[in-house]
């Protein structure tokens, strides 16, 4: 009885075209959305040590929510996108990135400067609905007050 054995490389070689290979986010992933940019990577991915601009290679693949759901949707900006709540904090994708409709398309200027009240739609703990005059008076409105 014979026994085959392959060369190590060619096995190795063969297996690399089987293993799923992960996508890589980057520059491109980050025009694709709505907002200055000021959260970064951090948008998308969890983990130690991940900031704004850099995710460890560790923690490359450890998307949150927001990053699984941009995943879902086609890695591309919409309504739809941005009606969602990935983060599940009460704001929108699209209020927590200054586009609650989702019709900002890349490349529209609209948001080539940092705003303020930019949140981030992967933080559950970063959202916060904006009160002011003309909002308290519609609101007090509801309540007959």
């Amino acid at each position: 009885m014979r026994v085959f054995c392959l060369y190590p490389g060619l096995l190795l070689a063969a297996t690399l075209f089987v293993l799923p290979v992960p996508a890589h986010a980057g520059e491109d992933d980050l025009r694709a959305l709505p907002t200055d940019n000021r959260f970064g990577c951090a948008n998308c991915h969890v983990g130690s040590g991940v900031t704004a601009s850099f995710v460890p290679e560790a923690t490359a693949l450890t998307l949150n929510q927001f990053g699984l759901d941009w995943l879902e949707f086609g890695s591309a900006w919409s309504p739809e996108f941005a009606k969602a709540n990935s983060d599940g904090d009460g704001c929108s994708n699209g209020f927590e990135l200054g586009d609650p409709g989702g019709t900002w398309q890349p490349n529209d200027a609209r948001l080539t400067i940092p705003t303020a009240d930019q949140r981030n739609p992967g933080d559950a703990s970063d959202c916060a609905l904006p009160i002011s005059e003309g909002s308290w008076g519609t609101l007090k409105s509801l309540f007959g007050s």
